[in-house]
């Protein structure tokens, strides 16, 4: 018998939980409440759009 454990920490930076949804960063820079998953992959497509993406991923 083998046992495995691990631990993660579903944080992003800033202090953003990815759990609990709506931030006021979010909503200041997209007018609308969302989680912080959205806002990054929103963040992500943009980057993407605009040729730097290997400004926001590393």
């Amino acid at each position: 018998l083998e046992i495995y454990t691990f631990e993660i920490s579903a944080r992003i930076v800033a202090g953003t939980n990815v759990g609990i949804g709506t931030s006021p960063y979010a909503y200041l820079k997209y007018g609308e409440k969302m989680y912080a998953g959205r806002r990054i992959a929103l963040e992500i497509k943009e980057a993407v759009k605009r040729k730097r993406i290997h400004n926001v991923v590393a």
